[in-house]
């Protein structure tokens, strides 16, 4: 998936630094991202359009940080915020509008490192994919996030999930196609993963949320990569 963020900050060394470790972060894990950095956070909310995060400093001349934050919020409730500021105790402010972490300059990247984690894990959070599942004359949603994995049995879809099993019918070729940005990946023709349960690889196939699924020869050189970039963004 492509992060968009926006970085506000009226000190052109903070943003600078903000901006080369991102460069850093997103480079080291392999994910996309764009970057557009504002100087007032007027010009942030004046033309606003949805960021999937905003690192903002709290002190800035014009409109602070602050105000600039709750006016987002009440324009954006999905956008995670990471405030910026000398003073920790002015950060604490930040949770009246959903902040969802804060970091005090002068910026250090292991810091900077620790917050992006989480930051990350709460974005794929809620990029999760929804689907529909229809049986018995009933209908289900599911969240790609509480899916285990997905069998195919001639034309009938099963999903094994967190809710348990689901019967539908289907193509997965279709469902690789739709779940393959949120990191669901074929291990054999019938099967396909949420790489997030993988437990174990061994030389009878693959072990998903307790179960031992089989692995096609000539999907495990791909899947073994797949599963190694997954782990390597997911530390």
């Amino acid at each position: 998936m492509k992060i968009k963020i926006a970085v506000v900050d009226d000190e052109k060394e903070s943003a600078d630094t903000l901006v080369g470790f991102l460069g850093k972060y997103f480079s080291a894990i392999g994910e996309e991202y764009e970057t557009v950095v504002y100087t007032d956070g007027m010009d942030l909310v004046s033309a606003y359009k949805p960021y999937d995060l905003i690192f903002m400093d709290i002190r800035m001349k014009g409109l602070n940080g602050m105000d600039a934050a709750h006016t987002v919020r009440g324009m954006d409730k999905e956008v995670a915020i990471v405030f910026v500021t000398n003073m920790k105790q002015l950060a604490i402010k930040g949770y009246d509008v959903g902040a969802l972490d804060f970091i005090v300059k002068p910026i250090d990247y292991a810091n900077f490192e620790m917050k992006m984690r989480r930051v990350m894990n709460e974005l794929r959070r809620r990029k999760d994919v929804r689907i529909m599942v229809s049986q018995y004359n009933m209908g289900a949603v599911l969240s790609s996030s509480e899916i285990y994995y997905i069998e195919v049995l001639g034309h009938t879809v099963i999903y094994h999930s967190s809710r348990g099993e689901y019967k539908t019918r289907g193509s997965l070729s279709e469902l690789e196609e739709k779940l393959r940005p949120v990191h669901f990946r074929s291990c054999h023709r019938c099967y396909l993963v949420n790489l997030a349960f993988v437990e174990e690889i061994n030389e009878n196939g693959v072990v998903v949320a307790g179960q031992s699924l089989p692995m096609s020869r000539l999907k495990k050189k791909e899947f073994y990569e797949d599963l190694a970039n997954y782990l390597g963004r997911s530390r």
